[in-house]
């Protein structure tokens, strides 16, 4: 299992990002938002079964949501 903590720098332009970030699946990839700024960015939590698991992850939410500018993996972690 690993968990990470992802920036998402979005448009701000672009309404309902953050909306659209949250509701969209992840297919083998659990989302949890921790936190948003004004200036265009949310922090996610991603927990998935394996590193192909959340780039695939990271790749959904950088090409199939509009508006999302960049995504910075912070930390991630492996868990038991």
């Amino acid at each position: 299992m690993l968990q990470a903590y992802v920036l998402v720098e979005f448009d701000i332009d672009v309404t309902d990002v953050q909306e659209r970030v949250r509701a969209h699946s992840l297919g083998m990839c659990k989302q949890t938002l921790i936190g948003s700024a004004a200036s265009g960015e949310l922090i996610l939590h991603l927990d998935a079964e394996d590193g192909s698991n959340l780039n695939g992850a990271m790749v959904d939410l950088a090409s199939q949501i509009e508006g999302v500018k960049r995504l910075t993996m912070l930390r991630a972690d492996r868990t038991h």
